[in-house]
Order: structure tokens, then C-alpha cells, then sequence
């Protein structure tokens, strides 16, 4: 899939957007990812692994799914 330089430039802002975002979270109160984990399977389980790869693939298949509906990416 070959990408152009303007949709490569706005992936990065977005990126970066999110990344500066999702670190002052932990001001307001909100628990960091690690500490959900722990909080739902405990220290150590190995059934956190699975969980957190079933919420990647889903987002990653929900963001295929919105840029294969956009009309741009034709």
C-alpha cells in the first residue's frame, strides 16, 4: 500500500496528537492501561495478553474498515 506524503503527514500529526494526549491522562485521574489490566486479571495473569491483543486487532480493524469507506482512499 503506498502512501502519499499528505496522508503520511497527517498519520503523524494524529499519532502524535494521541501519544501527547494520552500521557497528562493520569492528571485528571484516569488509570494508565497497565493499571486496568491489573485491576481486571490481577498481577502476573496471562490472560491479559489475549484481552489486550483482541482490543488491538479490533481497533486496527475498525480504523481498515473507516479508511476503506472514505472516499479518498480509491
Amino acid at each position: 500500500m503506498i502512501i502519499n506524503k499528505k496522508k503520511q503527514f497527517l498519520l503523524a500529526i494524529f499519532a502524535g496528537a494521541l501519544l501527547s494526549t494520552l500521557l497528562p491522562l493520569s492528571t485528571f485521574g484516569i488509570p494508565s492501561y497497565h493499571e486496568v489490566l491489573v485491576t481486571l486479571f490481577g498481577e502476573g495473569n496471562i490472560m491479559a495478553l489475549p484481552f489486550s491483543l483482541i482490543i488491538v486487532g479490533t481497533l486496527m480493524f475498525g480504523m481498515m474498515r473507516l479508511y476503506k469507506k472514505s472516499p479518498e482512499a480509491n
